[in-house]
């Protein structure tokens, strides 16, 4: 699960969201800073930014991610972190449909409506 977390597809499926009407891909690869690069050039380069800024591990205990975004805006990390994490979840989901997987699967939604009340709240 950790590789899945910290891989590129997930990365890209994050950078292209946005977070107050910008794309994330544009707050980490601006056009005016590198406008020889069409906006797909930009969304690959700052998928690359964001898997090279994050780092997550599990705990051994649980199955818990805990997941970090490093960069020079706290507020952007805490944003791409979040929103990586409910790309993450959004994934698990779509991959674990809630027809297979029953009645845990209405549980795990319940669990992440109440996490992501909880994370907008960080």
């Amino acid at each position: 699960q950790v590789d899945i977390m910290t891989g590129f597809p997930l990365a890209r499926a994050t950078v292209v969201k946005q977070a107050g009407g910008v794309a994330f891909y544009d707050s980490l690869v601006p056009s005016a800073k590198f406008p020889g690069l069409r906006a797909e050039e930009r969304i690959e380069l700052a998928a690359e930014e964001l898997k090279a800024a994050m780092s997550a591990a599990q705990n051994r205990e649980s199955r818990i991610i805990g997941v970090t975004v490093r960069h020079t805006d706290p507020e952007l990390a805490k944003a791409l972190a979040n929103e990586h994490v409910k790309s993450y979840i959004a994934s698990w989901i779509r991959g674990n449909s809630t027809d297979r997987i029953g009645a845990a699967g209405r549980a795990f939604r319940c669990l992440l409506d109440v996490s992501s009340r909880a994370i907008k709240g960080c």
